[in-house]
Parts: C-alpha cells; structure tokens; sequence
C-alpha cells in the first residue's frame, strides 16, 4: 500500500463519517411492576371479598383469608404495563371447583347441624314422652321428674330455635348471598 492510499483512506473515514460503522444503542430494558397480591376471605354470611390491602381484612378473618399472587407484569419503555397473561384454563377450572367446594360445605354445614338438631329434638321428645305417659301427668311425678321434664322442655326450645335457624340459613341466607356473589343456585343443592 502507497502513502496516496492511506491518506486516500483516512481523508474518507474522518470527513465522512456516515461511512463509519454506526453506534448502536444498547435496547431499552424492560422494567418489571412488583408482583400484586389479591387477599380473598369469607365473612360469616359466606360473601366473598376481595382486596389489595391486607390491612383491610377484618381481624376476626385475618387467619382464614387466602392470598393469591396476580403475575408479575412488563412495562414498555413508555410507561404502559403490559397486562398479566391469562391463567390456563386448568387454573381457573381448579379456581372453580375450590369456590364450588366452599360453597356445597357451607351448604352441607347447614344440613348437618339441622340433620343432628332433628335428632335430638326427637331423642328428646320420646324420653319426655316416655316420662309423661309413666306419671301420667308432670302434676303427679315427683318433684325430680318434674325438674327433668322442664329441663327437656329447655332443651326441646333450644333445639327448636336451631332447627329454626338452620332452615333459615338453607332457605332463605345461603340462597341470598350465593346469589349476591354470583354464584349458581346448583352449587348448594348438589
């Protein structure tokens, strides 16, 4: 190579430096928005709330709420937040079911205590049955007869009060809130 070429050479890399391979900037880097947690827990009335702020969970379900963890999300160079993908469908079915699950053992809670109050108030009907027709009347029992058969009658009114309240959680409390949380009037009869 002669002198005349590389002053050719440098004379064309130093006045036109368009020519020159250009810089690339490095790409802008994707920023992650911290994870959001959802806190979810049922109130004694089986309505199901939602909230970011665990501090707004009543102390009383502090202990029985459940947090669920929303997906980490990107944000693009200008600031908007691409959104969280979408659960699989085999998450939401496994969501469903649990919510269908809850909402059959508050129903099948309701059914029981009302199966056992039932029994009870029968069991205890036959023994103050069963001490009537050996007296023939509480006026002619002895005074510890007596006693017992007004304990039974205690008993019998508790009793009643809940079978009262179960039917009224199955009939009437259960149906409204289900309803209110949009769930499926099914849920509670299978």
């Amino acid at each position: 190579m002669n002198i005349k070429t590389i002053i050719a050479f440098l004379f064309l890399v130093l006045a036109f430096p368009v020519l020159a391979p250009a810089q690339t900037e490095p790409a802008p880097e994707k920023k992650t928005v911290p994870d959001r947690f959802v806190y979810e827990w049922t109130d004694d009335k089986g309505v199901i709330h939602l909230t970011e702020d665990p501090g707004k969970i009543p102390q009383k379900y502090k202990n029985k709420s459940r947090t669920k963890k929303e997906v980490s999300r990107e944000e693009t160079p200008g600031g908007a937040v691409n959104p969280a993908p979408q659960l699989p469908a085999s998450d939401h079915e496994s969501e469903l079911q649990q919510r269908r699950d809850e909402w059959r053992e508050r129903s099948l809670d309701w059914k029981d205590k009302l199966k056992r109050s039932e029994q009870e108030q029968q069991s205890l009907q036959q023994r103050r049955d069963s001490l009537i027709t050996k007296w023939g009347s509480p006026a002619v029992a002895p005074i510890a007869v007596r006693e017992e058969v007004g304990r039974i009658d205690q008993d019998l009114q508790r009793t009643q009060s809940e079978i009262d309240e179960a039917r009224h959680m199955l009939d009437v409390v259960l149906p409204d809130d289900a309803r209110k949380a949009g769930v499926p009037p099914g849920w509670l009869r299978e």
